[in-house]
């Protein structure tokens, strides 16, 4: 099928054509080409999610084995955390400078080896350190993975495809809640950081199949390499030698802090922030001490740590339902649902019940803690043109691992001060409560974004 170039593209002549390259992505159907960046970036995300979760699934072994209280384990968990606001801050920005490519690759190298150091330590202030650096490395991928795949997803499967690939996250913390079911107690906790070393593996796929971002290849003039990657994105769309090929306006504007504080941006950048900080907060403070949590209310551990991977299958197998259902009625009808879903769900927790119930509840509640932050993150790059995304991912990360990083230290302090487990689990209906607040009062303007 001809695209009608009268009606999509500008035409100097019947020689030369101006080529607005997002456009020609955008308007693509998905096909194996958009598949594999997806499933590359996909398993990169998986391997940072297992990275992300292994410090709770072994959170009781090392609080034991470094004789570690309740304040300081939580602060211990908070030092990844920070490290995950500024991988993302720093990695974010940087990314609209140097490429995404490359960034996501250097994210992958940091992760991985970093964590995998953790299995050689002894003292629990070098722990801390170690883990701020991997943190860095792990808060890196989330930002620059939705930046780029934003970009490389046909506009009509984009919402399913960004919620779809932030599975990621907790299907690699899943991996790691059933690994630590599996060897926890038979080969200790040590081994579970050394396997992180995997993920190096990635680097070369990323290197081989993932393209950069257009916002590179443009300026540059890399025509050869953007023919390459327009016929295998969209091979309906007639390439001819004469073509010349643009970037739109607002996409050639230079990224900074200040983009996303200009008139337009203002708002939504400070609503999306706030629902990006409530939204990891829930997710890493349920998550990260669920745990210990279940075991303060009589559970074993091992079934404490099953808990912690039912809770995280919810967010997993829901996704694509959810993302579907993004994509047909929009997030400012879907996310509200999920929020009120994650207020009640999750303080009915520490509740008796019956265990199919429980295990119900539990189900549930990871569904939609998990997937607020998923859809949040899907919607996102939609308010920012492609000439700054990087940057507005960044920060709006950056502030969701503020989030996170804040979550564990305050439950741990709630702990120390002997507040129930129910009380604790109370609490997290404010931060969901808000964030609804802050999802419904954005709003997109599509001149804006180009």
């Amino acid at each position: 099928m001809k695209y009608p170039i009268s009606q999509r593209f500008e035409v100097e002549d019947r020689k030369m054509r101006k080529i607005n390259v997002n456009k020609v992505i955008d308007e693509a159907k998905f096909n194996r080409y958009f598949l594999i960046i997806f499933v590359l970036l996909l398993l990169a995300l998986i391997f940072d999610g297992y990275d992300m979760g292994i410090y709770g699934v072994t959170l009781p072994s090392v609080m034991k084995e470094l004789n570690l209280n309740a304040t300081q384990t939580g602060l211990l968990a908070s030092a990844g955390m920070f490290g995950m606001m500024f991988g993302a801050l720093l990695f974010g920005m940087l990314s609209d400078v140097i490429g995404r490519k490359k960034t996501i690759i250097i994210g992958i190298f940091v992760y991985s080896v970093f964590n995998g150091i953790v299995a050689f330590i002894h003292s629990a202030s070098i722990f801390a350190v170690v883990r701020f650096i991997a943190g860095m490395g792990m808060g890196a991928l989330t930002p620059v993975v939705i930046s780029l795949l934003s970009e490389y997803t046909p506009r009509s499967r984009r919402t399913l495809l960004l919620t779809m690939v932030m599975v990621g996250i907790p299907l690699g913390q899943l991996v790691a809640s059933l690994a630590g079911v599996a060897f926890l107690e038979s080969i200790g906790w040590r081994v579970l950081y050394l396997a992180t070393l995997i993920a190096l593996i990635m680097i070369a796929f990323v290197v081989w199949n993932v393209p950069e971002s257009m916002k590179f290849y443009v300026p540059r003039g890399e025509t050869k390499t953007i023919k390459k990657v327009l016929a295998k994105a969209n091979p309906d769309f007639e390439q001819t030698e004469e073509d010349v090929y643009e970037l739109s306006i607002v996409n050639q504007q230079k990224a900074s802090l200040g983009s996303l504080f200009k008139s337009g941006y203002a708002k939504n950048t400070i609503y999306i922030w706030i629902a990006f900080f409530c939204n990891l907060y829930l997710f890493f403070g349920i998550s990260t001490w669920l745990p210990k949590l279940m075991t303060m209310l009589g559970y074993p551990l091992k079934s404490s740590v099953m808990f912690l991977a039912i809770f995280l299958l919810g967010g997993v197998l829901t996704t694509p339902f959810v993302g579907m259902l993004g994509d047909k009625y929009g997030y400012k009808k879907v996310m509200p649902v999920l929020y009120a879903m994650s207020a009640v769900l999750v303080s009915l927790l520490s509740f008796q019940m019956s265990t199919f119930i429980f295990y119900t509840l539990l189900f549930l509640a990871g569904c939609a803690v998990t997937l607020v932050q998923s859809m949040t993150l899907a919607a996102a790059p939609d308010f920012y043109p492609i000439a700054f995304r990087g940057t507005a991912m960044g920060w709006g990360s950056a502030v969701s691992r503020l989030g996170s990083a804040v979550a564990p230290t305050v439950v741990g302090v709630l702990l120390t001060a002997n507040l129930p487990v129910r009380g604790v689990f109370l609490t997290f209906i404010i931060p969901a409560v808000i964030a609804c607040i802050a999802i419904l009062l954005t709003k997109k303007d599509p001149d804006l974004v180009g």
